[in-house]
């Protein structure tokens, strides 16, 4: 694998593989990543359609979930605090998807979208949240080079990057994912979210 990303290969038969560049790749089980905490607060970075099937999977599997496509910092403040506490342990979902038609009808543009989460996942930081970015969409609808640009720009602050239908540059999330040291799944399909959240969030479901 090139990059030396940590890059994990899902599959629905409930196995990883883990690929370093210097290793050869090894499977994992899943139960192997460490155990996240619900409730999800899901939001969309283009206000693509892609937290739609964040919020589906979560209701297949009992995860409360909170989908959000406009979520602001000050809302997720309020949001956590009401329902948990501040600090907590919820996770932060950002999905990375471009809807034009959404965005002018709301009167936006993808800066303004790329601030507000930027902000959001700031605040997350700070209520001591776990933070996935997400690109769920599946071809023929391959990731243009703004989503690209989006999902690159905002994986400083990632806990954990999942992608989705072999989009496209993946070598360039490879080479990113090894140089911040940020686990990155790649799911085969839409259906493979169900089997990794039921792992990831184990201790829910």
């Amino acid at each position: 694998m090139s990059g030396g990303g940590r890059r994990i290969f899902a599959a629905a038969c409930l196995m990883l593989v883990l690929a370093p560049a210097s290793a050869k790749p090894d499977s994992v089980p899943w139960g192997d990543l460490t155990a996240f905490i619900p409730p999800v607060f899901a939001t969309s970075c283009g206000q693509g359609t892609g937290t739609a099937q964040v919020r589906e999977s979560c209701e297949r599997l009992g995860i409360v979930c909170w989908d959000r496509p406009q979520l602001r910092m000050g809302d997720l403040g309020a949001i956590c605090c009401a329902e948990a506490g501040c600090p907590f342990g919820g996770v932060l979902l950002v999905e990375i998807g471009i809807n034009d038609e959404a965005l002018r009808a709301l009167d936006i543009d993808i800066t303004y979208e790329a601030d507000r989460c930027r902000a959001l996942l700031e605040r997350a930081r700070e209520l001591g949240m776990v933070i996935i970015l997400a690109r769920m969409r599946e071809p023929p609808q391959a990731a243009n080079e703004v989503e690209l640009e989006l999902l690159l720009s905002l994986a400083p602050w990632a806990d954990l990057i999942i992608t989705c239908c072999a989009m496209t540059g993946r070598a360039t999330i490879d080479l990113l994912s090894g140089e911040l040291g940020i686990p990155w799944i790649e799911l085969a399909g839409p259906e493979d979210l169900d089997i990794l959240f039921s792992q990831l969030f184990r201790q829910a479901t």
